[in-house]
């Protein structure tokens, strides 16, 4: 069928769905402006693809279908999205003709060969409602009919309830027919309370007080005593070094004012002393800082002060330590 013989169909079912005299007055007007309208752009649409300005034309035939309601419009709509390339909006409109169409349209077995041809390159998407579940959408497009095809990929089929928005994401492949049910949830009986419960326990949780972190155990590590033993012993050495060194300086002032093989041995023996204690004396410092920093537990809330003094004195040695 040509464009002007759709044109004159569509013409046709203008007049005749023209409101008789006995029409209601207050809808007659707007009717009428509408059937107009229809027909302004059903024009409109014609000229645009008669010049090849598929995408407006498609727009204009879908605006006169949606303002009087009639095949030929979704025929041409369909076969000018078709020529954009816009093949899942063409499919949706051949969908809708062949589902709106009279069975004995002449346009009906070309509109089912261009559908079935296309269903290889699309996918379709069937939407079943469940109770309480309205408005229907694939993507942000408004389902029209049962079904909608797509392009291959991934889609959110949504809809409605009165609890809120339903989501369903969906991936499909070319040539795919696939089905996704809309229903709104029922839980089991147990399941609330299952759900409280946990709620439940993890806010009594959050509300009761934590234990304090228990106390180290000594054996966790040594006790502070070692450490003023220790150091009690590097100070004593650090005594017997002094006296070993202040010793071996007179025996040293002895020789040089009266010089002899008994002074000079005396000296010697009285100088390696002194370097054994110098060196016992180091390692006793050494291993008490390593024993006070990483080997003594001195516990969670406990001070330990250890002191030490050697004084002056005649070969007196005093020692304290607190803890």
């Amino acid at each position: 069928m040509s464009r002007g013989a759709r044109w004159f169909g569509f013409a046709l079912a203008l007049a005749i769905g023209a409101p008789s005299a006995k029409a209601d007055d207050a809808r007659a007007p707007a009717a009428t402006e509408a059937r107009k309208e229809a027909a302004r752009k059903f024009q409109e649409a014609t000229r645009a693809f008669d010049v090849g300005d598929y995408h407006r034309a498609g727009e204009a035939y879908e605006a006169a279908y949606q303002l009087a309601p009639h095949e030929d419009p979704l025929w041409n709509a369909a076969r000018a999205w078709h020529l954009t390339g816009e093949l899942a909006r063409a499919a949706n409109l051949y969908a809708r003709y062949l589902r709106v169409a009279p069975a004995d349209a002449r346009e009906r077995a070309k509109a089912a060969a261009a559908l079935s041809q296309l269903a290889t390159k699309l996918a379709r998407i069937e939407v079943q409602l469940g109770a309480g579940v309205d408005n229907a959408r694939v993507d942000s497009s408004a389902l029209d009919g049962p079904a909608a095809y797509v392009v291959p990929g991934t889609h959110i089929v949504r809809g409605r309830t009165a609890q809120g928005e339903l989501e369903v994401p969906k991936s499909v492949r070319a040539g795919e027919a696939v089905s996704v049910v809309l229903a709104v949830p029922t839980a089991a009986p147990g399941d609330s309370a299952a759900r409280r419960a946990p709620a439940a326990q993890e806010t009594a949780n959050a509300s009761a007080p934590r234990p304090s972190e228990p106390p180290r155990s000594r054996a966790d590590g040594w006790s502070p005593l070692v450490v003023v033993v220790e150091g009690s012993v590097t100070l004593a050495l650090a005594g017997f070094v002094t006296w070993s060194g202040l010793e071996t300086m007179s025996t040293l002032r002895r020789f040089e004012g009266t010089p002899s093989r008994e002074a000079l041995e005396s000296g010697r023996s009285e100088q390696l002393r002194t370097n054994i204690l110098l060196g016992a004396t180091a390692g006793a410092a050494l291993l008490t800082g390593v024993t006070a920093l990483w080997l003594t537990d001195w516990g969670p809330a406990r001070d330990v002060n250890v002191a030490a003094d050697l004084g002056p004195g005649s070969g007196n040695l005093s020692m304290r330590g607190a803890f």
